[in-house]
């Protein structure tokens, strides 16, 4: 499937209003665990055409909610895919996942200290 995807709604035949795009989709669908933030990516070019493409999408998701707090990896997945999970294989053929709580989305945006800065004044060394 090309890079078409991303704007992958028509309308019906009989004048109903248009189906929403994947990305429309996926984002409604993970409002349920109250994100804070919520990137969303297409990433279908990059893959067209590789071995066990069945035509769906390739996303990148990158969430942010409270509800992960005390949830291992395999656990933030296991909600996210319980909301999407229906949509594969068919509309969507792969989801790469960074799922974190808000603080360690914080702790990854804050600026790394510089090396070799020291955090207070040195001491004068004594004769």
């Amino acid at each position: 499937m090309s890079a078409v995807l991303a704007d992958d709604r028509g309308a019906g035949n009989d004048g109903s209003a248009a189906a929403p795009t994947l990305l429309e989709e996926v984002r409604a669908r993970l409002q349920v665990l109250g994100p804070t933030a919520l990137d969303l990516r297409d990433d279908s070019a990059r893959h067209a055409g590789h071995a066990g493409s069945n035509g769906g999408g390739h996303l990148v998701l990158r969430i942010v909610s409270p509800q992960f707090d005390g949830l291992g990896t395999v656990a933030r997945h296991r909600r996210i895919y319980a909301e999407v999970g229906d949509l594969m294989p068919a509309r969507l053929h792969a989801l790469a996942i960074t799922a974190l709580t808000p603080r360690e989305a914080a702790a990854l945006a804050a600026p790394e200290p510089e090396h070799g800065v020291q955090s207070r004044a040195p001491t004068p060394d004594a004769p």
